[in-house]
C-alpha cells in the first residue's frame, strides 16, 4: 500500500513538472525568447513575411547568381569610357572581374551626341545574348551635344535654362531609356544599374555656364523611371539607381581641372559606389546572397 502511494505521488510530481515545462515553453514563445531546444535556424529560414521574407534583412536566398563575367555589360557615354579617367579598370578592380564594355564617349540616349546608347545594347545582344545585368549611364550628351536642327536654341539647356526645348529633350531621353529597359527585360536581363551624373563645375567649354539646373530637373525623372522598372516589366527587371551627386559632393579633386569629366580619383569613387549598390542588391554576384 505504501509503495502504491509513493508511486502515485511520484507520478503526480512528474506530471506537474511536465506541465510547468510546457508553460515555460509557451510563455517563452509568447515573449519572443529563444529557447535552447535545438540548433538555431540559419538566417533567412524564418516565416513568410518575417525575418525570412523576400527582400528583408536575412531573407531567403532567391536572386540567381551571375556566374560568368560576360553576363554583365556596360553601356553609356564618357562617364564610363573616356581618356580623363580609368573607370573600366576601377570597376574591374572592385568587382574582381572584367565586364563586357560597349560604352562610347560622346554618345547620347535619345537625341544629339555622336551616336546612341541604345545601339550599344543592341550590339551587346548581337555579340552574346546571354546578358543578366546592364550597368549604364546616359542622357548628358542629349543636352551637352544637343541636336540643334531638331531642337533650336537647345544650347540654352546647359546654360541654366529649363524652358523648352529642354524638357522635351529630357523626355525624349527618358522614352528611349525606357525602351532599352523593356527590351532588356524581354531579352532575359534581370537587373539594370543606372548611375546618374554628379553636379559638375560651371563655366566649362563642354558643360556651358550652368549645366546643373537641367541635371537637377532630369535627375528625379530618371530615378522615377528606374524605380518603376519592376512594375512596368511585370517583375522581370529590377533597376537600381545610383546618384553620384553625394559621391562627388565636396570633392572638387574628383574632376579634371576646367572640365566636367571625372579624373581617376572620381572614377574610382564612382566604381566603389556602384559596386556597393550591386552588393547590397545582390546584382552580378557569384555567391552568398544568390543561388
Amino acid at each position: 500500500m505504501m509503495l502504491r502511494c509513493r508511486a502515485l505521488v511520484y507520478g503526480r510530481r512528474l506530471m506537474m513538472k511536465s506541465l510547468l515545462q510546457t508553460n515555460v515553453v509557451v510563455l517563452a514563445l509568447l515573449s519572443g525568447m529563444t529557447l535552447a531546444c535545438g540548433p538555431t535556424p540559419p538566417p533567412g529560414v524564418g516565416g513568410a513575411g518575417g525575418v525570412g521574407g523576400t527582400g528583408g534583412s536575412g531573407g531567403s536566398v532567391e536572386h540567381p547568381c551571375t556566374p560568368k563575367a560576360s553576363q554583365t555589360v556596360v553601356i553609356g557615354d564618357s562617364y564610363i569610357n573616356w581618356v580623363s579617367h580609368s573607370f573600366p579598370t576601377d570597376m574591374a578592380r572592385v568587382a574582381g572581374e572584367t565586364w563586357r564594355m560597349y560604352a562610347i564617349g560622346g554618345t547620347s540616349m535619345g537625341s544629339g551626341g555622336i551616336g546612341l546608347i541604345p545601339d550599344q545594347f543592341d550590339r551587346a545582344l548581337a555579340a552574346d545574348p546571354d546578358i543578366k545585368t546592364v550597368v549604364m549611364t546616359g542622357g548628358g550628351n542629349d543636352v551637352l551635344v544637343c541636336d540643334g536642327v531638331r531642337w533650336p536654341n537647345c544650347a540654352s539647356c546647359k546654360n541654366g535654362s529649363i524652358a523648352e526645348p529642354c524638357p522635351s529633350i529630357v523626355q525624349t531621353a527618358l522614352d528611349r531609356a525606357e525602351q532599352v529597359m523593356q527590351k532588356a527585360a524581354s531579352s532575359g536581363v534581370r537587373d539594370v544599374v543606372y548611375f546618374f551624373y554628379p553636379h559638375v563645375p560651371n563655366g566649362t567649354l563642354i558643360g556651358g555656364t550652368n549645366p546643373n539646373n537641367i541635371l537637377d530637373f532630369a535627375l528625379p525623372k530618371v530615378k522615377a523611371l528606374c524605380d518603376s522598372a519592376a512594375s512596368k516589366t511585370g517583375g522581370r527587371l529590377r533597376c537600381h539607381f545610383v546618384d553620384m551627386i553625394p559621391v562627388f559632393a565636396n570633392h572638387p579633386e574628383y574632376f579634371v581641372s576646367g572640365d566636367i569629366h571625372p579624373n581617376s580619383l572620381g572614377s574610382a569613387a564612382m566604381a566603389q559606389a556602384i559596386w556597393a549598390n550591386m552588393r547590397t542588391n545582390c546584382v552580378s554576384q557569384k555567391s552568398g546572397c544568390c543561388q
